[in-house]
């Protein structure tokens, strides 16, 4: 019965190959999700702002952005995690194996050899929901009527902001903990 249920060695190879490859797999889709998500919100920044600034518009059309923002990078944040899950799993539990020769143990030793890894990575991506979100209150600051709506979204979008930057600290705290 034992002899039965066993899995022989080359059945335990081949499904370790093919849990490692669908956890590369998964990591590229949530690579490919977060630069979807960056580039839109680049664009959607960009089309508010844009129709926010035309002159028959209200300021509330700008004002909307930095709440919508905050789900977009929400959601960053959230497949951010969800990539350093993976990378851990597969440190620790398919690299060890291998004597750490792979990949994401290489790149948790050479990656203090880098400077400023962590700054460099919230300017680059991290920092475009922030600074789009700050663009977007201050351009329409210039346009506002103190309007009870206007009024309410400025409100809204500080706490956006908040939480934006709330997200992001959290993102880079777990990062630096996973590559400690």
């Amino acid at each position: 019965m034992d002899q039965q249920n066993a899995i022989s060695a080359e059945e335990k190879t081949s499904i370790l190959v093919a849990e490692y490859a669908a956890l590369r797999d998964e990591i590229l889709k949530r690579v490919e999700i977060r630069f979807q998500l960056t580039s839109l919100t680049i664009i959607i920044a960009g089309t508010l702002i844009t129709a926010g600034l035309q002159k028959d518009m209200p300021a509330s059309v700008i004002l909307v952005y930095p709440i919508l923002c905050v789900f977009l990078a929400s959601s960053w944040v959230h497949h951010g995690t969800g990539l350093m899950r993976i990378g851990v799993y597969i440190r620790e539990c398919h690299e060890t194996r291998l004597d750490g020769s792979m990949w994401e143990s290489y790149q948790k030793v050479h990656l203090h050899k880098t400077k400023f890894p962590g700054l460099l990575n919230l300017v680059a991506s991290g920092g475009i929901f922030l600074s789009t979100q700050a663009i977007a209150v201050i351009l329409a600051l210039f346009k506002l009527s103190f309007t009870p709506i206007e009024m309410i979204l400025l409100v809204g979008d500080l706490v956006a902001m908040a939480t934006t930057f709330l997200l992001l600290q959290h993102y880079f705290k777990v990062r630096k903990s996973v590559e400690n």
